[in-house]
């Protein structure tokens, strides 16, 4: 029942442009997510935003996908919002990256290359602790690819982004994350929830 009720909550918010309560249209593009504060915009350098996606059985998870223009560069970047606080129960950074590393090795057991790293990264004047988990393994259409999953708090939520892309045509990572992070608006002070 579960499965049927989220796959049309997916179909309906994929299928138009309408949006709930909770994500707002800007003038220049943007979706500006009222819970979190953060802004997700129509684009993002050679990036452009695709699927959005809202289950809200699971906390209030967003995923917003991002594709690369170009055909000859395929590369996705995925960004995932959700609360810390599932069911009642608060979720520390340590205990989502132990929950992401096992669904990492479940969804992917072959890979060439796995490694976990800690790291710092600064948004703006911003500080930010990251998680992160990088892969290499054989892809459709017989393509070596690597993906880079990135973990980190932000204001009560989890920000999770994923990067994957072919190997013989990699982007230059540093500045697709920064590019990434300091183009979504993250406010500086933490919104007045207010879903009405």
């Amino acid at each position: 029942m579960y499965k049927y009720l989220l796959s049309i909550i997916l179909i309906l918010i994929t299928s138009c442009t309408r949006y709930p309560s909770t994500l707002i249209s800007t003038d220049y593009g943007g979706l500006y997510h009222k819970p979190s504060g953060i802004i997700f915009p129509e684009s993002i350098d050679d990036f452009q935003r695709g699927a959005v996606l809202i289950d809200y059985v699971n906390s209030e998870l967003l995923t917003v996908e991002y594709n690369l223009i170009d055909t000859n560069r395929l590369t996705n970047v995925s960004m995932y919002l959700y609360n810390q606080r599932i069911n009642g129960d608060f979720t520390r950074l340590d205990e989502e990256y132990e929950n992401m590393k096992k669904l990492t090795k479940r969804l992917y057991p072959y890979t060439s290359h796995y490694s976990e790293k800690d790291t710092i990264i600064f948004v703006g004047d911003t500080k930010y602790n990251v998680k992160s988990i990088e892969l290499e393994y054989m892809g459709y259409p017989n393509k070596e690819k690597k993906s880079l999953a990135y973990l980190f708090t932000f204001k009560g939520w989890f920000i999770k982004f994923g990067i994957t892309y072919n190997f013989d045509s990699p982007p230059n990572e540093i500045d697709l994350i920064y590019g990434v992070l300091n183009n979504m608006k993250l406010p500086t002070k933490k919104p007045t929830i207010n879903i009405n």
